[in-house]
């Protein structure tokens, strides 16, 4: 799974379409953030203790996104849910979208699974990203 920092929704448009992929709607990310059906009901993406899950001001290494994976995982395996950046939903609240997941800029409590942030989607801000949802495979 790779977090992509890009130049307003526009951009993310363009990859999804490319790879087939969309944005995941804040209740599809919220379910995969909890760790789905195997959930244990952490605060954070995989652990009660941010540090251990989440790229935030407190304990980032450098003042940007950190590499995917080198924090745990939480109980789905994905990485980064919390922490290191927001994530686009496709959920639109009046003229903005929601986003997700804290960043690398965010203090500990906005990288709970349970923060919503909105921000305009034509934004050009280092602390956003996206994580591809794809339709499940038939096979």
């Amino acid at each position: 799974m790779e977090q992509v920092g890009f130049n307003g929704i526009t951009s993310a448009d363009g990859f999804l379409a490319r790879v087939g992929g969309r944005l995941p709607d804040e209740f599809e990310w919220e379910f995969a953030a909890r760790g789905g059906t195997l959930t244990q009901d952490f605060r954070f993406a995989g652990s009660n203790n941010a540090d251990e899950v989440a790229w935030y001001s407190g304990n980032r290494p450098t003042s940007s996104t950190q590499p995917v994976g080198g924090l745990a995982a939480n109980e789905l395996g994905l990485y980064d849910m919390s922490g290191n950046v927001r994530e686009w939903t496709s959920t639109v609240s009046g003229s903005v979208l929601v986003s997700r997941g804290g960043s690398w800029s965010s203090v500990a409590s906005d990288t709970r699974v349970a923060f919503r942030g909105i921000n305009s989607p034509d934004g050009r801000l280092s602390s956003i990203g996206f994580r591809v949802a794809f339709a499940p495979n038939s096979n």
